[in-house]
């Protein structure tokens, strides 16, 4: 016989977890990134599936003249919340660790899987074959409940694998605190899977999201809050602690917005930030998968790649200018984007990382200055910048 009392107080904790997480989240989610708009909307599924999991025991065996329908309501509602909400788990670590909305094309298998299940747990209501409730208004959950209740694990498995590939590829973000989800989340669905009448698996889950949150805080430190990108401190993070500052032949390409100043001086700095936006999207969006996007200094930007190969590192150099012109072609801004770049190779215990840095920036000032002198820059703005340690 299920314990009412200790349901409703399970319940009530993981709601009062997700508005102190709602709460503390306050000021991160008003950037209203994708990454914020995932967090949000999971944690009100949190919410929402913590009362319907009470709602479903306080009316089991009621018989009350609603009793039945509340009983089918809160559980679908359930069946349903389960594989969504482990779906737009994937969504988010693949988007806190990419930063690329276009990267998310590649769930949509993910997202129909998840719509075919949305239609089989529907025509439940129906059918009768995942869960019944009696005429006593009694839930009854039937075999094939378990075989459900086995997707969210794969769901889970595939953000594991996104993390590990991720860190296979570029070596970093070790920071990502993916088994603080993984082992609450496997925890809670495993005890309320094996033992009806004991309701812990969304209280779990909304602690998991919520050390997930207060975890990744730590991440802040190595982004830019204004262009989404990693910062200089990531790029020593990069230097010092992870394998692609310690071992192999890497390519480096620094890029200059080319005559930023003009862009700030004639339309505004509102417009300025936008344009280093723009420049950060076109990055996240056409570097190469094993490459890492930095904001190095005020109009500066740096991709790191995991290859020592001459003709890769220039082939994204010119996905880079290509895609910069196919922005410029779309006419949607007052001011067209220019790139000036420096492409350098790092070779682990031969060169330095200032070394490296140096000769990625002189390659990319000698780029301007050609530019200056064919004509196809305006700004007479020759002498060298030096980048803000601030910035």
């Amino acid at each position: 016989m299920p314990n009412l009392e200790s349901i409703i107080i399970t319940n009530c904790i993981g709601i009062a977890v997700v508005i102190l997480t709602l709460v503390s989240s306050v000021e991160t989610r008003r950037s209203k990134t994708p990454d914020t708009r995932l967090l949000t909307v999971m944690l009100l599924m949190i919410a929402l599936s913590c009362f319907m999991e009470a709602l479903s025991y306080i009316v089991d065996g009621k018989t009350w003249s609603s009793a039945q329908a509340l009983g089918m309501l809160s559980n679908t509602w359930l069946y349903l919340s389960t594989p969504t909400f482990a779906a737009i788990w994937c969504l988010y670590v693949d988007y806190r660790m990419y930063q690329s909305l276009n990267r998310l094309k590649r769930f949509r298998p993910l997202l129909m899987l998840t719509g075919f299940i949305w239609l089989t747990i529907i025509g439940n209501i129906f059918g009768g074959y995942l869960f019944i409730i009696d005429e006593q208004n009694f839930y009854h959950r039937l075999p094939l409940a378990y075989v459900y209740f086995a997707i969210p694990f794969l769901y889970v498995g595939i953000s594991i694998a996104d993390v590990y590939g991720y860190k296979r590829r570029h070596g970093g973000l070790s920071f990502f605190p993916i088994w603080v989800f993984v082992i609450l989340f496997m925890i809670g669905c495993i005890i309320q899977a094996s033992f009806y009448g004991i309701s812990v698996a969304w209280c779990c889950v909304a602690l998991a999201v919520a050390g997930v949150y207060m975890s990744l805080q730590n991440q802040l430190l190595y982004h830019d809050p204004l262009t989404g990108l990693y910062n200089r401190y990531y790029l020593n993070y990069m230097f010092s602690s992870t394998a692609w500052g310690r071992s192999g032949t890497h390519a480096g390409i620094m890029l200059d917005v080319d005559e930023f100043k003009g862009i700030n001086d004639r339309f505004g700095h509102s417009v300025g930030d936008l344009a280093l936006r723009d420049t950060a999207d076109i990055l996240k969006e056409n570097i190469p998968d094993n490459s890492i996007a930095i904001r190095y200094a005020g109009d500066e930007f740096i991709v790191l790649m995991r290859t020592g190969d001459p003709e890769e590192a220039e082939a994204a150099a010119r996905n880079i200018q290509n895609a910069v012109q196919a922005f410029n072609g779309q006419n949607k801004r007052v001011f067209q984007l220019s790139l000036s770049m420096g492409l350098a190779f790092y070779q682990a215990g031969v060169t330095s990382q200032d070394r490296f840095l140096e000769e990625m920036d002189q390659l990319m000032y000698k780029d301007k200055q050609k530019k200056y002198e064919g004509g196809s820059l305006s700004e007479r703005r020759r002498e060298r910048k030096q980048p803000s340690s601030t910035e």
